[in-house]
């Protein structure tokens, strides 16, 4: 998770009502901005495009994971992938959708500790499995 470059902050739009919105819309339409970026969107050449498929696990993602959109912050990477992070707890997670259609997930504690890099080809049900066992464990160190 070489996450150094990324966009910060979400955009949510200009309109009055958007607080009334769903995360999950605000999320669906910060992922629509980030698929118009162009090759080099971080200056001097560097930034690949968003892949596809990186677009498209983050959308079924943020799907299967609809109770914690409050929590996601979404950023493209310099390598074409989509970063998902939220906090949970005392824990910053990262979920990264590589360009590849693979996906890697760490969480580091404000104290330091980590899970440890983890990777997976794809919206498994081992993924998801590694997924609901670090945030059991990041709700019991709080």
């Amino acid at each position: 998770m070489k996450n150094q470059n990324h966009q910060s902050g979400l955009k949510y739009g200009g309109d009055r009502f958007r607080d009334a919105r769903l995360p999950f819309d605000a999320l669906s339409e910060r992922l629509d901005d980030l698929a118009t970026l162009q090759k080099g969107w971080l200056g001097d050449g560097l930034g690949e495009i968003p892949a596809r498929e990186a677009i498209v696990n983050a959308e079924r993602f943020i799907a299967k994971k609809e109770e914690l959109a409050d929590k996601f912050r979404l950023y493209p990477t310099g390598e074409g992938g989509i970063s998902i992070e939220f906090n949970n707890n005392n824990w910053l997670f990262e979920v990264e959708m590589l360009p590849s259609g693979g996906i890697e997930i760490d969480a580091v504690s404000n104290d330091g500790k980590s899970f440890g890099l983890q990777a997976f080809d794809g919206l498994t049900p081992a993924f998801f499995k590694q997924f609901r066992t670090m945030l059991a464990r990041s709700d019991d160190t709080h």
